[in-house]
């Protein structure tokens, strides 16, 4: 498959717990593709060894990751990379910044958008 033609994919990280099964599955799912993640700033060194994950992007570390966390430059440089796919992917087991995620997620104008709901089930 020709690089252009790759699905690119971000994962907004911000439940680590369900981040390596869901990328995974994904490369399962789609095999050549370019995945992305956006995580805290303190987590790209570590993020960077995975050799599932193609290219890490950072934003300042906070308590929630949102639209505002992201910052406008970053917002816009998200929406020109035209991702195939955004996994919204939120801190579950203290409930913190579920509907944030999803908002971050569907503002950078990726064609689908993948998350998991309240319950932990993954939609």
């Amino acid at each position: 498959m020709k690089e252009d033609q790759r699905k690119k994919i971000l994962v907004i990280r911000s439940a680590t717990r369900i981040l390596n099964k869901t990328i995974f599955s994904l490369r399962e799912e789609f095999p050549d593709c370019h995945i992305t993640v956006l995580a805290p700033n303190s987590s790209k060194a570590s993020m960077e060894k995975d050799p599932q994950i193609d290219e890490v992007l950072t934003i300042p570390d906070q308590r929630r990751i949102n639209v505002n966390s992201c910052g406008q430059n970053n917002l816009r440089q998200l929406q020109e990379n035209k991702f195939d796919l955004a996994i919204a992917l939120y801190n579950i087991d203290h409930g913190l910044g579920y509907s944030n995620i999803d908002l971050l997620a569907c503002a950078i104008k990726a064609k689908s958008v993948r998350g998991y709901n309240s319950k932990g089930t993954y939609k």
